[in-house]
């Protein structure tokens, strides 16, 4: 153990006392060997092997691993990636129904480290639900060897290092703050007795947290490299898993579909957001030539068809947009590509519209968050409801790209009153769907503050709350959806909310799932019956099928309006087939019953050829 008189001397600085510890580690100075994880991104708990089979997790290719890999490796280590949120995927997509996951994670995890004998296994953990996952994996590595150090590094233990370190309680000893391109291979290097770097950097000494606050922010030319992929088969990823929200019921079953990066920070600092904390102030942005190159090797090599960018802010510079969009277009790449992640309405022009549609944009996915001009201050959102209404304009020029708003609900003192004026502003912009998110604190953010101040945080830790709430961001959450089932087996008096209280009555955390429900309704169901548009009409059937089928089963609401879409698009049979489904899961279901009777839809159904 360290000397107490290390920690407590004040002549010894935040990097001594840590360089001490790091030595402690490694006597020998001596680190060859390290183990990158990704782990998996549905807790063992909650995990359901129907959704699995079904394709319906999250299952991105581990990015920010793969270019750590290919710095270390750059520099004379050996690495290895063990993605185990796809490992655990690939086996209980390929299994027959009978699947344990303790069992399956185990022996993966137990044979990689048999084999590879880690000096350092770095754990990724992107955000706060995959932290319990990521704590187990540490408590594994210290029960295989205890001499194997264990560090993460990621959006969540960046922002909130010292829970994470304790939460650990041992098992992971270092925390990699912000972005570890260049940080995490000096500390290895460090190890090594090659360099006397140490940044960004977060332990625990004799239960003290120490912290280098120092940043070290890879450049733009440093983020221009490819990632190392090494054996993974990236090109599998989409056929067991959900990458984006477009490309499987777009582009069909059998797509290759893969991410991209063209730059990283976001120009804007809305307060529920950690990406300014994370990558710090403004935008880095990779060569044009890279990032194509990048495509075109995905494309020839991994047979990759679709890209989803990963970026958080793709349209922060217009000129170099409409540059990057015109190559693209110009190469005729034979690709298309989704910005799932989310684009700056204000940002958009004509222009680049155009030539996103040219170089194969077929969804587009917009930051909305409130249709309030005081909420939108509130949250330093950078545009206002005219850049809003603007771009949904320029967009109906567009109708083969399916567009998508991000809405948000229960913002801390957020009346009936706006989130009715977000409504209006969705109904009003009559983007093709959106979704609908409670408001969730990120640690550091300041609304995850103001939530705390206006007492609106629900019992339990932020990770508690980040995985009850993911049902509401579509990641097939068992635990929500066994929750679903119970409310549709009883036959509770349902009110609607929005229309039975004060303009100005607070909603309570508690409620929102119940305004979630009719906002979803008012916004995306119900502007259904104003479109006749024929190609708007085919994207709405494959959406919602896709709803119907993979995520959201025995729901009478997405069959009745599929119907109604069949039915206008001369699809007799089908619409039959879909409006017997409405009706046969209304027979067995008080809680859909009851909110098709006063939202007045029963007779909508009836009125069905």
């Amino acid at each position: 153990m360290l000397e107490l008189s290390v920690l407590n001397d004040k002549s010894y600085n935040p990097k001594e006392k840590i360089s001490y510890k790091i030595r402690e580690k490694f006597p020998e100075g001596r680190c060859e060997k390290i183990l990158l994880i990704n782990p998996p991104q549905t807790t063992r708990d909650v995990f359901d092997v129907k959704v699995a089979k079904a394709g319906n997790y999250p299952c991105y290719q581990p990015y920010n691993l793969a270019l750590l890999s290919k710095e270390l490796e750059k520099r004379g280590y050996k690495t290895e990636l063990l993605d185990m949120n796809y490992e655990i995927l690939k086996t209980a997509f390929d299994s027959n129904g009978e699947f344990n996951f303790y069992n399956e994670w185990e022996e993966i995890f137990q044979d990689r480290l048999d084999k590879f004998r880690p000096d350092f296994v770095g754990i990724s953990c992107m955000f706060t639900m995959n932290y319990p996952e990521v704590k187990s994996l540490a408590n594994y590595v210290k029960q295989y060897d205890p001499k194997i150090s264990v560090i993460t590094g990621g959006a969540y233990p960046a922002l909130a290092a010292e829970e994470s370190l304790r939460n650990s309680e041992g098992s992971i000893e270092f925390v990699s703050l912000y972005e570890s391109d260049d940080s995490f291979p000096d500390m290895i290097d460090f190890i090594n007795r090659k360099s006397d770097k140490l940044s960004q950097l977060a332990t625990l000494i004799d239960n003290n947290y120490v912290e280098l606050e120092e940043r070290n922010t890879p450049s733009e030319e440093r983020i221009g490299v490819y990632p190392n992929w090494q054996d993974l088969d990236i090109g599998d990823y989409s056929r067991i898993g959900k990458i984006g929200v477009y490309s499987r019921w777009m582009r069909g079953e059998d797509i290759r579909c893969s991410t991209i990066l063209s730059n990283r920070g976001c120009i804007a600092h809305c307060d529920f957001c950690s990406v300014r904390e994370f990558n710090g102030k403004g935008v880095r942005h990779r060569s044009i030539d890279s990032v194509i190159s990048e495509i075109e090797t995905l494309r020839d090599k991994y047979g990759i068809k679709h890209f989803v960018w990963l970026d958080d802010d793709l349209l922060s510079n217009r000129r170099r947009t409409e540059k990057l969009f015109g190559e693209m277009a110009r190469r005729k790449l034979g690709i298309t590509w989704d910005a799932s992640n989310g684009v700056i309405a204000a940002c958009l022009n004509k222009d680049i519209a155009q030539l996103a549609e040219e170089s194969g944009c077929i969804g587009m996915s917009f930051g909305l968050e409130s249709g309030d001009p005081k909420i939108l201050e509130e949250m330093r959102k950078p545009g206002t409801i005219e850049h809003y209404i603007e771009a949904a304009e320029i967009m109906r020029g567009h109708p083969n790209i399916f567009t998508k708003g991000f809405l948000i609900i229960g913002y801390p003192h957020e009346t009936i009153n706006q989130i009715w004026n977000t409504i209006g502003l969705a109904r009003e912009m009559r983007l093709d769907w959106y979704s609908i998110h409670k408001a969730l604190p990120i640690p550091q953010t300041d609304m995850a503050r103001k939530i705390k101040e206006a007492g609106q945080m629900e019992t339990g830790s932020i990770v508690e709350e980040s995985s009850q709430s993911r049902f509401m961001y579509g990641f097939g959450n068992v635990a929500a959806r066994e929750y679903e089932k119970k409310r549709k087996s009883r036959s509770d008096a349902f009110f609607n909310i929005l229309l039975d209280k004060p303009k100005d009555y607070i909603p309570t955390r508690a409620e929102i799932d119940d305004i979630w429900f009719i906002m979803d309704y008012y916004i995306n169901y119900h502007n259904v019956m104003e479109e006749y548009n024929p190609i708007k009409l085919d994207l709405q059937e494959k959406w919602l099928n896709e709803v119907c089928i993979r995520r959201s089963e025995e729901n009478p609401l997405g069959n009745l309006y599929l119907a109604i879409i069949r039915d206008r698009l001369g699809k007799k049979e089908k619409a039959k087939e879909n409006k017997h489904s409405a009706e046969n899961y209304l027979k067995e279901s008080a809680f859909w019953s009851d909110r098709f009777d006063k939202l007045g839809l029963l007779d909508l159904l009836k009125g069905l050829e």
